[in-house]
């Protein structure tokens, strides 16, 4: 029920500044109308369009129709009351729009044909797994001292399986060979490099593996999130931002 009260609120908003702003045209011919609810003329088009692009939830053509005259009054008297004027709607409209945007920008980022994860990344993943791994975490103030490896502000070593590494470790290093480090990546305040100082085998165990499409699934994810934070980092690097205010 939560749910479908949002949508409703969604298409409520939209619907009544749309309703509101709007260009106004004169009622259709009754031929072509569906519903007329006091002043508003739902055409038969507008309907079919409405239907099949509502919600699930209401694939019943009664329930439909009840909920959008429903809705319909709902807005007819908001507008009574002149709540379409007042600040808080028009922010909740600016809001909504800006959110769509970013969802709209977002989902064709995450879509992009640059990040894939082929069979010898998923091949190179298992073959850790029976590992241990020696590792050395470096930690630095800014990106330039983490990239030229200089002025380290903390040191961290430590001998684990590979599997009980944590899953931003895991999907960092598993590519990596004894001696190789990782780009610089962001911890909290401080930027970090892991060292590999050594890999060895681990006994034979009758643990379950995951599966491939798992282990895709994981370094896609992953992959996607450093694609998005790259992306910001550059967005942010090529904008001319002021910050003018203090804490």
């Amino acid at each position: 029920m939560r749910y479908l009260f949002y949508i409703l609120l969604i298409i409520f908003i939209v619907t009544a500044f749309a309703y509101k702003y709007g260009p106004k045209t004169s009622p259709p011919q009754r031929d072509d109308t569906a519903i007329i609810i006091n002043d508003r003329y739902i055409t038969k088009e507008e309907f079919q369009r409405l239907y099949k692009s509502g919600s699930p939830h209401l694939r019943d053509k009664r329930e439909f129709i009840n909920s959008l005259i429903e809705k319909e009054l709902l807005i007819q008297e908001a507008r009574k009351m002149k709540i379409d004027q007042e600040e808080p709607f028009r922010a909740s409209i600016q809001n909504f729009y800006e959110q769509s945007l970013i969802k709209i920008l977002m989902d064709r980022k995450f879509s992009s044909p640059e990040i894939v994860v082929d069979d010898k990344e998923v091949n190179r993943y298992i073959s850790m797994i029976g590992k241990r791994l020696h590792l050395t975490i470096l930690s630095y103030r800014t990106e330039r001292d983490a990239n030229s490896a200089t002025n380290a502000v903390g040191k961290e070593e430590s001998v684990a399986p590979f599997r009980d590494l944590s899953r931003p470790v895991r999907t960092r290093i598993y590519q990596l060979r004894k001696g190789e480090r990782t780009t610089p990546f962001r911890n909290g305040k401080y930027f970090q490099v892991i060292v590999v100082e050594g890999i060895e085998n681990l006994p034979p165990t009758k643990s379950a593996l995951p599966s491939r499409q798992e282990i895709r699934e994981l370094l896609l994810e992953e992959k996607r999130e450093e694609y998005i934070n790259n992306w910001l980092s550059r967005l942010k690097k090529n904008a001319a931002i002021e910050v003018m205010i203090t804490e």
